[in-house]
């Protein structure tokens, strides 16, 4: 007999739906007939469209004892439908305290949702639903007033009758429609729903996607007292490693602040051991759980979720992975010359988060770019010096400083002795770095013997990678040419720097 109550009780609102929606239709005739239909008078013509509450008054029926509160009956959602030729809708919905005089907006931009009231689009049925958990905690009858305002835009068809040209010019239209929310404290009766008095409602969420029945109440006792879920925001969970993460648990059916046996039990399960993924429990409110870590450097981490649920011993896990992207190692050379330019790659993605690259001597930034390919040139003071590269995102170190060393510039080398013709020696000499604005060269010869020089200025060449590097070529011939042409050369740069002696005898 109690299914078929409630089957006549959705047949009756759905009759009375339908009858709503007929009246406010025009009939064949005067479609077709009569020209009334097309004056400015016409009632259709003044409402392109308009609002149809189901319900009037929603009732809240509580009562009170020492430790609890009864729900004797509780109607917690409204739902409006709209109708006409209309697109572009936008509610505005306003809850208002008639013994307070507050007013409290729910901006439809912002969730439709606040602590005692949210609201819920339905587009594919032009309705919008309203749903409101009473305020238990203040042990007052109260009384409040919903406003709700909607504008639309008539389309194109109902712009040529009213004589607007097309639907950008057609003026947006605003109506409204009201009802009320009743919360009635009765004398303390045997019978009733007893809830504890902690019981938020709020908690409770609809899949509209699943379902949609404007007539059935969606937080019937049956609801609160079955089952309980979980949803994390992300599945899975893509972040650069060592990077902070972050992914929020929504709950339904259930108080996480209340309705808990005992703490959230977080579990972390690494494919890979000692890879630096962490997971914790940052923040929990009544109707979600926030849940922060590190991403691991290498292989998967699956953070899973467990909660039981006190009044039944209901238990629910809930599971996702976090998953390093792995970044490219940056492009830096190990040891550095001074007054030499080089150039560093950091290989940092776009990721739409803050990067950057820097090069320090101690905690002073000598060089910094946001990501992209960059160059420094150190001075001659830094020679000796250590220096740091260092990569961030959005802050935060990603994975080790590398140092980088100033080198002295090396002496000046003999590289060869080239013999060309009797009484004539090619001496080949390499010079490194920079003198003043210009490459370090050879300006002299320390000699020991029957020689001397001529610079074949002609055959001079320069490197420049890894490091500047000045190619000279000497001619060396006897001063006296009847001796023995031989001899022992250091060859001294612009630094002063001299290199390593070597001899030179022709048999």
């Amino acid at each position: 007999m109690e299914s078929i109550r409630k089957r006549r009780t959705v047949e009756i609102y759905f009759v009375l739906y339908l009858a709503a929606l007929l009246f406010l239709l025009p009939s064949p005739k005067d479609h077709k007939g009569n020209s009334d239909f097309q004056s400015k008078d016409s009632s259709i013509i003044k409402q392109p469209f308009s609002l149809i509450p189901i319900k009037t008054t929603l009732n809240c029926r509580l009562m009170l004892d020492s430790n609890s509160v009864r729900i004797l009956s509780l109607d917690s959602v409204n739902t409006i439908f709209y109708t006409g030729d209309v697109e572009d809708v936008k509610f505005e919905f306003v809850v208002e305290d008639q013994s307070r005089r507050l007013v409290q907006p729910i901006n439809m931009d912002l969730g439709a949702r606040s602590k005692n009231f949210w609201v819920e689009e339905h587009k594919d049925w032009q309705a919008v639903s309203f749903y409101w958990s009473p305020p238990l905690f203040e042990k007052e009858n109260k009384t409040y007033l919903v406003t709700v305002y909607a504008t639309a835009t008539p389309k194109a068809d109902f712009g040529t009758i009213t004589g607007n040209k097309s639907s950008e010019t057609a003026q947006p239209v605003k109506i409204k429609t009201q009802f009320s929310l009743n919360v009635f404290y009765l004398n303390s009766q045997p019978g009733g729903t007893s809830i504890p008095f902690e019981t938020n409602l709020a908690g409770i969420r609809i899949d509209s996607s699943r379902f949609f029945n404007p007539f059935i109440n969606p937080y019937s006792q049956a609801n609160l007292e079955g089952k309980f879920s979980l949803r994390p925001d992300l599945d899975d969970i893509k972040a650069i490693a060592y990077q902070n993460w972050t992914n929020e648990i929504h709950a339904s059916n259930i108080n996480l602040l209340q309705d808990l046996a005992y703490q959230p039990e977080l579990t972390i399960a690494l494919s890979t051991q000692n890879n630096g993924g962490t997971a914790v429990i940052t923040s929990r409110q009544s109707d979600r759980i926030i849940i922060s870590g590190k991403t691991p450097s290498f292989g998967r981490m699956k953070v899973n979720l467990k909660i039981k649920r006190k009044y039944d011993d209901q238990e629910y896990s809930v599971s996702f992975n976090v998953l390093p992207q792995p970044i490219e190692q940056p492009t830096v050379e190990n040891y550095l010359y001074p007054e030499q330019t080089y150039y560093f790659d950091p290989k940092l993605p776009l990721l739409g988060k803050e990067v950057k690259a820097v090069i320090k001597d101690g905690n002073t930034i000598r060089a910094e770019s946001q990501g992209q390919r960059f160059q420094f040139t150190p001075d001659v003071s830094d020679t000796g010096k250590n220096l740091t590269f260092e990569r961030y995102i959005d802050g935060n170190l990603l994975g080790d400083k590398k140092t980088i060393r100033v080198l002295s510039f090396q002496s000046p080398e003999i590289i060869d002795f080239i013999y060309r013709e009797k009484g004539k020696v090619e001496v080949i000499i390499h010079s490194y770095g920079s003198y003043g604005n210009d490459n370090n060269e050879i300006k002299d010869f320390y000699i020991e013997g029957n020689a001397k020089y001529q610079d074949l200025r002609g055959k001079l060449r320069d490197l420049t990678n890894p490091s500047k590097i000045r190619i000279q070529h000497f001619l060396f011939t006897p001063v006296r040419p009847n001796d023995v042409f031989q001899f022992r050369i250091i060859a001294i740069d612009r630094r002063g720097k001299k290199s390593q002696s070597k001899q030179y005898s022709e048999n």
